[in-house]
């Protein structure tokens, strides 16, 4: 089991990587690590968000739940152009994986506050599908732009072939990252 964890770890890592380097993401990202037996790894995209047009300054740090996370802000700190997360979900079956959410494009209020909370729509695979989910998304920024704080939730249900159901949720996971 140690061996899968690390394996989902690095494939995590991955999906922050390639996410964030990604021209154009979508308003709405994520993409969830599920073991091979239930289907490998699925991704949901909602319709694209407009860039914003300043080159980003890069935070990045580490979850509660041990997985990266990564945020750009635009240059001139109005915008959060993305947030990318790594984290494990637990299923009401047992059952515990690695998933990777995104956001971009949110606006940076005067006082720092940035939140998301996002619909994910279902997607049918050959043998799991998902049957939707949501994420909530909240964080605030320092002054000067240098370390944000916040906390990510994401929640996924799935539908197996043989009528099985099961609903995973990251639970509400704490997240530091600065420059």
């Amino acid at each position: 089991m140690r061996t899968l964890n690390a394996h989902l770890r690095w494939r995590g890592i991955a999906l922050i990587i390639v996410a964030t380097a990604m021209a154009g993401l979508p308003a709405y990202a994520s993409a969830t690590i599920v073991p091979k037996s239930l289907g490998g790894l699925r991704a949901i995209y909602a319709p694209r968000a407009q860039a914003a047009g300043f080159p980003p300054m890069i935070l990045g740090g580490f979850t509660s739940q041990h997985w990266p996370v990564v945020f750009f802000v635009t240059a001139n700190g109005t915008r959060l152009r993305v947030a990318a997360i790594g984290l494990t979900m637990s299923c009401t079956s047992g059952a515990s994986f690695g998933a990777m959410s995104a956001v971009v494009n949110l606006r940076i209020g005067t006082n720092g506050t940035v939140s998301a909370n996002s619909v994910i729509p279902p997607s049918a695979g050959a043998t799991v599908s998902l049957t939707g989910g949501s994420s909530s998304f909240r964080a605030k920024l320092n002054r000067k732009l240098a370390t944000i704080a916040g906390t990510w939730d994401l929640q996924e249900n799935f539908a197996f072939p043989d009528g099985q159901t099961d609903r995973c949720d990251s639970g509400q996971v704490h997240f530091f990252a600065a420059i």
